[in-house]
C-alpha cells in the first residue's frame, strides 16, 4: 500500500503542471517511509555516501535569485528553461554518482 501511495504522489506531481511541488510535498510522508525502509536494508555506509553524493544536488551555497534582477541565474535552477550546459552538468554530476554507488555496490569496498 505504501509503494501505492507513494507512487500516486510522484504520478500526480509529475502531471500537476505548475502545482506539482505542492502535491509532492503533500505525498511527502509516504514517500519518504518508503525511502527510510528500503534504506534499512542497505548497508549504513550506503546510505552515508548517498547522503554525502547528494548534498550539492540540494544547492545550500545560494538562493533562488530574483528573476527582475537576475534572469540567466535565475532560469539556471529550473532544468526546463536552464541552458543546456547547466543541464549536461547536472546530467554529468548524476551519472558520476550513479558510477560511483554502483561501484561500491558492486565491489563492497570497505569506506
Amino acid at each position: 500500500m505504501l509503494l501505492l501511495f507513494s507512487l500516486t504522489y510522484f504520478g500526480l506531481g509529475l502531471l500537476a503542471g505548475g502545482d506539482f511541488t505542492r502535491i509532492v510535498f503533500l505525498g511527502f510522508p509516504f514517500i519518504m517511509t518508503l525511502i527510510l525502509l528500503s534504506a534499512k536494508e542497505s548497508a549504513k555506509k550506503e546510505v552515508l555516501l548517498a547522503l554525502i553524493l547528494s548534498i550539492p544536488v540540494m544547492r545550500l551555497e545560494g538562493t533562488i535569485p530574483d528573476i527582475g534582477t537576475a534572469q540567466e541565474k535565475y532560469y539556471s535552477w529550473f532544468p526546463a528553461f536552464a541552458s543546456v550546459r547547466v543541464v549536461l552538468l547536472w546530467l554529468l554530476y548524476a551519472l558520476v554518482v550513479g558510477i560511483v554507488q554502483w561501484w561500491i555496490n558492486k565491489k563492497n569496498v570497505a569506506l
